[in-house]
Parts: C-alpha cells; sequence; structure tokens
C-alpha cells in the first residue's frame, strides 16, 4: 500500500490521530473514573454479583438487599 498522493497521506495522519486520541480517551476513562461512577446511592459498587437468598433460594440484587436494611 502506498501513499503516493497528498489526500491519501492526509488520510492517513488523520486516521492515526483518531486512533491514538481513541486510546488516550479509553485510558483516561478507567484511570480516572470519578467515585460515583463507581458505586451507587446506596454505595453498593457497580457490578457486584447478585446473591442468593439462604431460605428461599431466590436469587437477589445486592442493591435491593441493601435498600431493605436501609428501609428504603
Amino acid at each position: 500500500m502506498s501513499f503516493n498522493t497528498t489526500q491519501d497521506k492526509q488520510l492517513l495522519v488523520i486516521s492515526i490521530l483518531i486512533m491514538i486520541i481513541t486510546v488516550v480517551i479509553f485510558i483516561y476513562m478507567f484511570a480516572k473514573t470519578p467515585e460515583s461512577l463507581k458505586a451507587s446511592s446506596h454505595g453498593v459498587p457497580f457490578f457486584t454479583p447478585d446473591t442468593i437468598h439462604p431460605e428461599s433460594g431466590e436469587i437477589i440484587s445486592i442493591e435491593k438487599l441493601v435498600k431493605h436494611f436501609k428501609g428504603n
């Protein structure tokens, strides 16, 4: 693949810049995530797996469990 014309070179430069900016943004998003995006308003971390009710065997979300014990 040869880049003989100016348009081809410009397209290559723009494509490389877009790729670099995309990688930098993803790194920044995961490295500098605000605390408000890490946990719910009840303090339960996002992506917490569900739990099993010991008596009924029903699957309960941790958020529902926290709301139950907090009284909300």
